[in-house]
């Protein structure tokens, strides 16, 4: 979840930059090790959830084409906060 509107600070978070790179690593390498077990992948997502008062069309729009330069195999979805927690 997040509040930020603007894509290029939150793709500058630690968090955020591991994750993704973390999805990343396990879709070149066969999927990740994680509490001593190899977990294997070929599809990643992000699902990134904003207050419905920050997510309009446009910026939604604009947040999808950024994040798919950024890396084209993850699947970004944005929707808001409130439709998940219906």
């Amino acid at each position: 979840t997040t509040i930020t509107k603007d894509v290029n600070a939150w793709l500058t978070t630690k968090a955020i930059k591991d994750n993704i790179n973390d999805l990343r690593n396990g879709l070149l390498n066969n999927g990740i090790l994680w509490n001593g077990k190899r977990v294997r992948y070929t599809e990643a997502e992000i699902h990134v959830y904003m207050p419905k008062e920050n997510l309009t069309p446009q910026l939604k729009s604009e947040w999808l084409n950024k994040l798919n330069t950024v890396d084209p195999q993850i699947k970004f979805e944005i929707s808001t906060i409130e439709d998940f927690i219906k």
